[in-house]
């Protein structure tokens, strides 16, 4: 036996500078210490020893045993040789018996077996121990060697692992550790540099670079080790750019391509150079391409050998398919162009082109044809396929780009290649697109070819819709309808029938509409007209109010292959789906389709589409109160549209920011004069589709805000009449409860409920919980009138729990003391929907008129409480909803008592109280007792009748005082509110008396604010009923009496208001031993003389 020592190098681990720690790959490198056998396999530059041996830096790592193969360790001595002395110089008394018995073998190619015992027997038992063998592909196909780590893979001791490094796949019995899952198996991709690892290795290598450059340089070595790395020594040495290392790379005498050359193709046997070299000039490979390419009858054998070399990643699927790593593939290329003449080149191209043909790959067809510049040959295709392949199946990215590669000459002598690049250019450049079809269509005509000419005229349509000029959509529609000669072939029959859906919608004909889309969906079309008949028809029924049909519809489209394939097509489908979906409040859907739109809106540079989704986030955040918010959807709307030219719905985006600059403290009155600019502007955009007239109702909307009531039912009554008259219903139903609102606000209650019942009614069929024109004020106070007057009570009932959720239950409490059995039961349920929904006490509290308590909608009978403490802590809790100190309850409940005695007393009324509260649906801990404290559990929600009252006649005030059309109505709803003194059973209570005649007071105000305020209307009946109210509680108020006695003297009532003074003088001195006031006496004789 020869003994060749190792070289120091080769049995310790690679050591290179600015080694990189990688923690993504730390889990591997536990997994490697929970297997007996572990192999790394991967081609050259990924890594796999540099990983494996920086794991050796990692802390408690076991004692590694390292050895690097050389082609001469093949031979059984060699390699066990330098196994002992790699294991020695890790356990330095390891060695001894191993080496003994291996020099006294005479035959070890025989008997290298009792080696190998020996050699195993000999590792420590005492202690872990890895044993890495690197570069293992050097010595696989010595039969021997793979004998001999087969003999030690089958015996190693448990506690030692076994770590195998190579480029290529093992030819060992690995099948016996796999099954009993001791053989973890590690991949190239594995070790593929993530952007952050690259990141970070920049930096270990003192590298300042941006974002931007990181991502490219990853990009251009997708991770690959050695390119990072050499990549990053070329920076640091030259000072270079990124850009400019990546193209000094492709240099033949970069280290890029010496490391390649050396690595690779030095060491592959010539046919396997050849064949590896012409796999170069393909797109990916497989057996059949291959074979079809270069007429190799071995192409999978082939490519097998090369994936056993490490030089393909094998891609799983049918056909099985291999993958050159890019920078190996762009240096083979370069190789190729040297060694491979041209003309082998172009047949190589050709044939592959006739076999992407044959496979139906028209892209990769037209691609081969493009490379080796036979440009007959790549029109032939686009016109062969044109439509079919391409448009028909929305292709258009990729048609755009093969017309692009053909030279302009020959596209502009060609009527159909120049339809094509238009057809392609609508999702770049709709002008343009319009410019290069109309050169088309012309040319069509002059050549007589009908066909092209409709297909012209078509794609024109939908390209003025994609930019927003529905003006010339329209024209064009007409155009193509008024030409009989482009009806006689079907597809422009297809294509006439779209235009006249087309028309209908644009004009809001939806009758005539629904008609043609009816004939339309029935007939077979070619993918393109079926999905323009779908999204019209969806629309159609959209504005029809029937939003589940229409949904189906868009989806039915959506899912079509050739809309999935083209995204311009998709985001068209996406813009009509967001309207329905938001109507219908698929918040979930909602999401997700801003998403897409966003995203390729951003991709194609389509500020219209993206300006859709913040319109639709405008409706949204308007509707949910959220106005701030709302201003800057509208804002945003208002620029993305009139940077694609959408100038009409910008005008729209205008008006409907309106609302929320109101709602966010800007005056309405101030802003009707730029609404009615608005409005006069948007005369000259006119859009289609009803929006002409949803402007009038976006304008009414204002002037019902700044209350020019006139003005605002006028606009409403034009867009009603619209609506109605096209069967727009849910339009007719918002416009019907604005028209509603504003009748009301004009005292016209008949006319008021009617329209009411008619909006209610509509939306409720069609089970609607929203309306595109939106007044929060007027859905509120509409749905509020509709609960009271029994007007389509339920749907009104989940109009306000949806929308205004606090606010009703807050107002709508109320009705839980009403007589009618149907307003009660709306009133339970909005609290056992909010108990129920939300896992929560609510609690609703009558003081007014006398103390009544409901938990989650029902009501505790007093008889419950026994005790009449008990009831007293309930209402001072509820009445003053702080923190109480015990003494302080103590006080009020037993007075006089001495602190322990009044403790006790307390706590067993606060037990009790819970008992009483829990057996009506309340929380156990409803009262809180802790640390002298005593307060309602805060968790409860709780609403009181003179809180609500306060609220009210406050907020009412404020209306007036701000001119706002909704202060009298307010008013008036807020007087109603008040039931009687607060806690009339509790006279001589201390602590209500304060809050008594404090609401007493404010109740008095509101009346005679209500009554002057009718009084300013002319509304006299309603001012004297105002009086009458006050003078009922206050029957000697001669200011009020004044008033009343002016109200009834100029309505004619002269009588009346003489008798009333006389009542007052009677009382007064009967009452008061006094005498009315000279004013009164004044006012009196007025009116006295004035009847004679």
């Amino acid at each position: 036996m020869s003994r060749i020592p190792p070289a120091y190098g080769q049995i310790v681990p690679p050591h290179i500078k600015n080694l990189l720690i990688r923690p993504r790959l730390h889990h591997l490198g536990q997994q490697l210490l929970s297997h007996p056998i572990t192999t790394v396999v991967a081609p050259a530059g990924y890594g796999k020893s540099v990983w494996v041996s920086s794991l050796l830096e990692e802390q408690d790592w076991p004692l590694t045993a390292w050895l690097n193969l050389e082609q001469r360790d093949g031979e059984p001595s060699n390699l066990l040789y330098h196994l002992i002395h790699a294991v020695k110089r890790v356990v330095p008394a390891f060695g001894t018996e191993s080496l003994r018995t291996l020099t006294s073998l005479e035959n070890l190619t025989r008997d290298w077996p009792v080696a190998v015992t020996a050699f195993l027997a000999e590792l420590p038992l005492d202690r872990e121990l890895v044993l890495v063998l690197d570069d293992v592909h050097l010595i696989h196909e010595n039969e021997a060697a793979c004998a001999i780590l087969d003999r030690i893979l089958r015996w190693l001791p448990d506690h030692i692992h076994l770590v195998l490094i190579s480029r290529s796949n093992l030819p060992l019995k690995l099948y016996r550790q796999e099954l009993n899952e001791n053989l973890l198996e590690i991949r190239g991709s594995q070790l593929l540099f993530g952007i952050e690892e690259a990141r970070s290795l920049f930096s270990l290598m003192g590298l300042t670079l941006t974002e931007e450059e990181i991502a490219a340089v990853h990009a251009w070595t997708e991770g690959w080790a050695v390119g990072l790395r050499l990549a990053g020594i070329y920076m640091k040495q030259s000072g270079d750019q990124p850009d400019k290392v990546i193209r000094a790379s492709r240099q033949e005498d970069s280290r890029l391509y010496q490391y390649l050359s050396n690595e690779l193709l030095a060491t592959l046997p010539a046919h396997l150079k050849d064949f590896l070299l012409n796999s170069s000039l393909l797109p990916y490979l497989e057996a059949e391409l291959c074979q079809a390419a270069f007429l190799c009858t071995d192409s999978l054998g082939m490519l097998e050998q090369l994936h056993r070399y490490g030089l393909l990643s094998r891609v799983e699927g049918r056909p099985v398919t291999w993958r050159i790593h890019h920078l190996i593939g762009a240096y083979l290329a370069d190789r190729a162009g040297e060694l491979l003449s041209p003309a082998y080149i172009g047949t190589v191209h050709s044939r592959a082109g006739a076999f992407f043909e044959q496979k139906g790959d028209i892209d990769r067809a037209i691609e081969q044809a493009v490379i080796c510049a036979d440009w007959p040959r790549a029109a032939h295709l686009i016109h062969h396929y044109g439509y079919d392949y391409f448009t028909g199946t929305g292709r258009l990215d990729g048609l755009f780009k093969w017309i692009g590669q053909l030279p302009e000459k020959l596209v502009a002598g060609d009527h159909w290649l120049l339809y094509y690049k238009g057809k392609s250019m609508m999702q770049i450049d709709d002008v343009e697109a319009i410019t290069i079809l109309s050169a088309s269509m012309d040319c069509a005509v002059e050549k007589e070819d009908v066909k092209c000419e409709a297909c012209c005229l078509l794609a024109m349509i939908s390209s003025s819709v994609f930019s927003g000029d529905y003006k010339k959509g329209k024209e064009l529609g007409r155009r193509l309808l008024a030409k009989p000669s482009l009806l006689t072939d079907p597809r422009s029959r297809g294509a006439a029938l779209t235009a006249a859906l087309w028309n209908a919608m644009y004009t809001d004909d939806l009758p005539q509409g629904l008609k043609l889309s009816r004939l339309a969906l029935r007939l077979e079309l070619n993918p393109e007209f079926k999905m323009n008949v779908l999204y019209m028809s969806a629309f159609i029924h959209y504005r029809l109010g029937n939003l589940s049909y229409a949904r189906q519809l868009i989806e039915e489209a959506l899912d079509m292959p050739f809309v999935q394939e083209n995204e311009r097509c998709l985001i068209t489908g996406y813009t009509i789906l967001i309207l329905v979906v938001n109507f219908s409040e698929d918040h979930t859907s909602f999401e997700e389709i801003c998403r897409q739109i966003l995203r390729i809106g951003e991709k194609y540079h389509m500020p219209i589409h993206t300006g859709r989704v913040y319109l639709n986030l405008g409706y949204k955040n308007t509707r949910a109160g959220n106005f701030m918010e709302a201003r800057r959807n509208f804002a945003l709307t208002y620029d993305y549209f009139m940077a694609g030219g959408g100038t009409s719905i910008a005008i729209q985006a205008a008006l409907l920011n309106m609302l929320p600059r109101i709602r966010t403290g800007e005056n309405a009155g101030e802003l009707l004069q730029e609404t009615e600019n608005l409005l006069a502007r948007f005369q000259a955009f006119p859009y289609g589709q009803g929006i002409d007239y949803y402007t009038f109702t976006l304008g009414g909307i204002v002037a019902l805000e700044a209350g020019e009531l006139d003005l605002a039912r006028q606009w409403f009554e034009k867009s009603a009449g619209r609506w109605r008259q096209n069967e727009a219903k849910q339009n007719l139903a918002a416009t019907n409860l604005l028209l509603a609102h504003v009748h009301l606000l004009q005292g016209d209650e008949k006319a008021a409920d009617s329209l009411l019942g008619q909006a209610l009614g509509t939306a409720e069929a069609g089970q609607w919980v929203n309306f595109w024109e939106w007044n929060d004020e007027t859905v509120y106070t509409m749905c509020r009138r509709a609960v009271l007057k029994n007007i389509h009570i339920n749907w009104a009932v989940r109009l306000l729990s949806r929308w205004f959720p606090l606010r009703s239950r807050r107002e709508l409490g109320c009705l839980l003391l009403s007589p009618h059995k149907q307003q009660r039961a709306c009133a339970v349920s909005l609290f056992q929907d909010r108990a129920r929904e939300e896992g929560m006490t609510v609690i609703y509290a009558f003081f007014l008129g006398g103390f009544r308590l409901f938990i989650n909608g029902w009501e505790i009978d007093k008889k419950e409480w026994k005790t009449r403490r008990a009831e007293k802590l309930v209402k001072c809790l509820l009445a003053d909803r702080r923190d109480h100190t015990k003494e302080e309850l103590i006080e009020q409940l037993w007075p006089g008592s001495d602190l322990p005695a009044g403790d006790a007393s307390l706590r067993t009324t606060l037990n009790y109280v819970r008992k009483v509260l829990a057996g009506s649906g309340a929380d156990e801990d409803s009262v809180v007792l802790r640390r002298g404290k005593v307060y309602l559990n805060p968790r409860m929600e709780v609403y009181c009748d003179y809180e609500f009252f306060t609220a009210e006649v406050q907020q009412a005030v404020h209306y007036l005082e701000t001119g706002s059309p909704y202060g009298v109505i307010a008013l008036d709803q807020a007087v109603r509110l008040y039931r009687g003194t607060f806690l009339p059973e509790d006279v001589y209570e201390d602590w209500a008396n304060p809050i008594r005649n404090q609401l007493y007071r404010r109740y008095l105000d509101a009346l005679l604010k209500l009554a002057h305020a009718h009084y300013a209307q002319n509304n006299l009946t309603a001012a004297l009923e105002a009086c009458r109210q006050y003078l009922a509680a206050e029957p000697v108020d001669e200011p009020v009496v004044r008033l009343a006695m002016e109200i009834l003297g100029q309505a004619g009532k002269r009588q009346k208001a003489l008798s009333m003074y006389h009542e007052l003088a009677v009382t007064m001195e009967r009452d008061y031993d006094t005498v009315p006031e000279p004013e009164t006496v004044k006012l009196y004789h007025l009116i006295r003389n004035g009847s004679e």
